[in-house]
């Protein structure tokens, strides 16, 4: 809404809400407010049943014309109040794939169906009431989150099932666990050919890509790979021919890998020349056809070396190499690959495309130029539950490198990659909106700047991560050049560097934003280059910087170290051993390694002591009303606000801080967040 903020539209809401509770009637028939306004202007309120049973509120105008109560009174009430507003309702603008269709046309292209909500099991309808069509584009042979193959059984049909069993005995044709193909490529040669969706099960053992029943014995050819195909999900990891359970999926138990050792000789270093001969790419995707429907799942994908020519396609993404495309890779081990001089993405490497990595694991890649573990470019990438470990590169992003990309990531874990020459140990973004929530960098180091993450010339947003014994030059746990990231509710500790321990800044034409953030233990200093003061980062107190930040002992559960390794006057031996950063409380904190509540002996100064306006989340009761600082706060994990007693073991209506008292503190808790927004 163009005129109006948030929370000034939900101040309407609430105030139009309270009046229509004390003048319009008892408790359990409050009218709806979109008919309250229709009516107040003399206009006329019906309820009209749509053509699939879904009944809504139209306001009907003098001249006969008539729109959505709600819509009149979100436009006209919300946004620009006034008594002779008049908005045609072909003004609606039509409604894109996936949008719930209330009222309206769908845009062009795409029909109006059933929602999926509103079929069982079985597709019948179960009468759902309210809202129950959708717009889609079903027919393109892609079947999207909103349909099913109730509503839209050309796209999402029950998908044929291909078995590849290394080990099978029956008629190579991929029918079952026995009659299983033997080679991967059979079954991808297979599923080209079928109607789509397709399920390819493949059993445990290694798979070569240049291996097939023509060529049992492999060809040699490096230019081979395992070719990603739109429609066809891809499952390793079952037990497989000879099982007494063939179909049971244990991705540890049967481990399912593809390699790219075609010369069954690797041994040693990533660059000892028996890789010389390995396959450029273990796995491609270079269809845009190719999306997130599009699965490899269950692998350990390992031993490509993409050291080949780029002209020709063959100097980047050793492991997995996608341009254009889109497609899920979950619960995958991307380990052992590498890419040649001035290669990118030693593990996996993203051109022009937008993939999404769930549960993976990129161990011991390597690159000589950018993204040891993984390279995201021109493109958009999200990855969940992802752990980064011991990845390397020369130049930047031990792990990472993001390049003009926009990038999500969520409780991803970074530990122990470097970039050996040059900047981001961990993660190195180059122009590019980067969102980190709940993410972990622990023990990463950079010759340069950034151990842990480096920001140039980018946007980036941190919530609730943890920076912890990484190390640089400058910026032992974050570098930020040209940029102006927002941190909240971050952990930055046991870091070090020559200059800023925690933070290192240079030529920032705008101020960082730090919100209830804890900085405590890097060495030699917290920052370097100079704390811009805004709006968001004022001076408070001895610490000097942001709102709600703290640099004093937060009595963590048990503090990470910098292990001297018996050489106490050498540093290059040091390794970092990471600690628990959950806050102590004797009220209760979370113990991860037990899985349970316990309770300290002591409560840190930061329970409760982040920035007021900042919402609680999902913080457990008794939580204060206030915000916890560091990684935890805000979350399900964050320790339990303590009052000098026993905490309040009952829930009392109006008891907003915990303290099992009701009393002005409650009221200025619930006053101070009134019809507000979530904003800084």
């Amino acid at each position: 809404m163009e005129n109006m903020s948030v929370s000034r539209m939900l101040w309407r809401i609430c105030v139009l809400w309270m009046v229509v509770v004390l003048l319009g009637g008892p408790a359990g028939a409050i009218p709806d407010p979109s008919a309250v306004y229709c009516s107040e202007l003399g206009y006329e309120y019906v309820i009209r049943t749509d053509e699939y049973g879904s009944q809504y509120g139209a306001c009907v105008f003098p001249d006969g014309s008539e729109c959505s109560a709600w819509a009149y009174f979100s436009k006209c009430y919300l946004e620009s109040p006034s008594d002779d507003c008049e908005w045609p309702c072909q003004e609606l603008p039509c409604k894109e794939a996936g949008q719930m269709l209330y009222i309206g046309e769908c845009c062009e292209g795409l029909s109006r169906i059933r929602a999926a909500i509103t079929y069982d099991d079985d597709c019948n309808d179960v009468g759902i009431g309210g809202p129950g069509s959708i717009c889609s584009d079903c027919g393109n042979g892609r079947c999207e989150s909103w349909e099913s193959k109730c509503n839209c059984p050309i796209d999402c049909r029950e998908p044929e099932v291909i078995y590849v069993d290394a080990n099978a005995p029956g008629a190579d044709d991929g029918t079952s666990w026995e009659d299983a193909y033997n080679f991967l490529q059979d079954a991808l040669a297979h599923a080209n050919l079928s109607e789509k969706p397709v399920e390819i099960r493949v059993g445990q053992g290694v798979y070569t890509p240049d291996s097939s029943s023509a060529v049992p014995g492999g060809t040699g050819e490096r230019e081979a790979a395992f070719g990603l195909i739109a429609g066809v999900a891809v499952w390793g990891g079952y037990g497989g021919f000879g099982e007494a359970e063939p179909d049971h999926r244990d991705i540890e138990k049967y481990e399912t890998v593809l390699s790219g050792d075609i010369g069954g000789n690797d041994v040693g270093d990533l660059r000892d020349a028996s890789r010389d001969d390995n396959s450029y790419h273990v796995v491609t995707g270079d269809d845009p056809e190719i999306g997130q429907s599009t699965v490899l799942d269950g692998f350990t994908i390992r031993g490509g070396n993409a050291n080949g020519l780029w002209e020709e396609g063959y100097g980047d993404g050793g492991g997995i190499f996608c341009y254009g495309s889109g497609p899920t890779i979950r619960n995958c081990v991307i380990c052992e690959n590498s890419v040649g001089y001035l290669g990118h993405g030693g593990g996996m490497c993203s051109e022009l495309g937008n993939p999404a990595v769930v549960k993976c694991t990129f161990r011991g890649n390597l690159a000589d130029r950018y993204g040891g573990g993984m390279l995201n470019y021109l493109g958009s990438a999200t990855l969940v539950d992802c752990r980064f470990v011991g990845n390397s590169t020369r130049s930047g992003g031990g792990a990472v490198f993001n390049w003009s990309s926009d990038v999500s990531l969520t409780n991803c874990v970074f530990v122990g990659n470097s970039a050996t020459d040059d900047s981001g140990g961990g993660m190195h973004n180059y122009d590019s909106d980067v969102t980190l929530s709940g993410c972990v960098f622990s023990g990463n180091s950079s010759q340069r700047n950034g151990g842990g993450v480096y920001i140039y010339e980018a946007s980036a947003k941190l919530t609730n991560c943890t920076f912890s014994g990484n190390s640089a030059a400058d910026g032992g746990g974050l570098y930020n050049y040209k940029s102006s990231p927002v941190l909240r509710n971050c952990t930055l500790t046991g870091n070090r560097a020559e200059r800023g321990g925690a933070i290192a800044n240079q030529q920032n034409q705008n101020a960082e934003v730090l919100v209830n953030c804890i900085l405590w233990g890097n060495v030699p200093d917290q920052w370097y280059g100079g704390w811009p003061v805004t709006s968001y980062s004022v001076v408070q107190g001895d610490a000097g910087f942001g709102i709600g930040n703290i640099d004093a002992d937060p009595c963590f559960a048990d503090p990470g170290y910098w292990d001297r390794n018996e050489t106490p006057d050498d540093a290059n031996d040091d390794f970092w051993v990471d600690g628990d950063y959950h806050l102590k409380s004797e009220a209760g904190r979370w113990d991860a390694n037990e899985g349970q509540w316990t309770r300290d002996d002591v409560t840190s100064p930061c329970i409760d002591a982040g920035n007021p306006m900042s919402p609680i989340g999902l913080e457990p009761f008794p939580n204060g009303g206030i915000v916890n600082m560091g990684a935890y706060g805000g979350t399900a994990e964050a320790s339990k606000s303590y009052f000098g007693e026993p905490p309040c073991e009952t829930i009392i209506a109006g008891d907003i801080n915990g303290d099992c008292i009701v009393d002005f503190g409650d009221f200025c808790i619930m006053a101070l967040h009134w019809c507000e927004d979530n904003n800084p």
